[in-house]
């Protein structure tokens, strides 16, 4: 069986949003494997781009304050 999906973690107030896959064996109907995989370049940037939107949600804020 092949899953596929987008993960979402927040690391503290990063958001990290990336596409990972995983696949899976089953055995009497319940699952006996399972195997996650995902791009380290995608997972790099998407947290590249949690930071930045971190720290302008921070900007924004500060301004306010």
């Amino acid at each position: 069986m092949l899953t596929e999906r987008t993960h979402a973690i927040e690391l503290g107030p990063i958001p990290v949003d990336f596409w990972t896959w995983g696949t899976f064996e089953l055995v009497d109907g319940k699952i006996a494997l399972w195997r996650e995989r995902f791009d380290i370049a995608e997972l790099s940037f998407a947290a590249a781009r949690g930071i930045a939107h971190a720290a302008t949600a921070l900007q924004i804020e500060s301004r306010r304050g």
